[in-house]
């Protein structure tokens, strides 16, 4: 339904691999290519998560944003 849905377990998957530092979670529903850099060691889960709600409601929207 949201990308948000499908990105959210990506992100928790990604957090369980300790040697990597960083993780790239692309998805890209319709138009929206959403790319987002997060740093695993700082847990920055939340942020990625207002930056996909943010993207979300844009889409929801109808904005242009390709």
């Amino acid at each position: 339904m949201t990308p948000i849905n499908a990105v959210i377990p990506m992100m928790r998957a990604a957090t369980v691999i300790k040697s990597t530092k960083k993780a790239i979670i692309c998805k890209l529903p319709l138009c929206l290519s959403v790319c987002l850099l997060y740093e695993i060691k700082n847990k920055k889960e939340r942020n990625v998560r207002k930056k996909l709600i943010y993207f979300r409601n844009r889409v929801d929207r109808r904005e242009n944003i390709c």
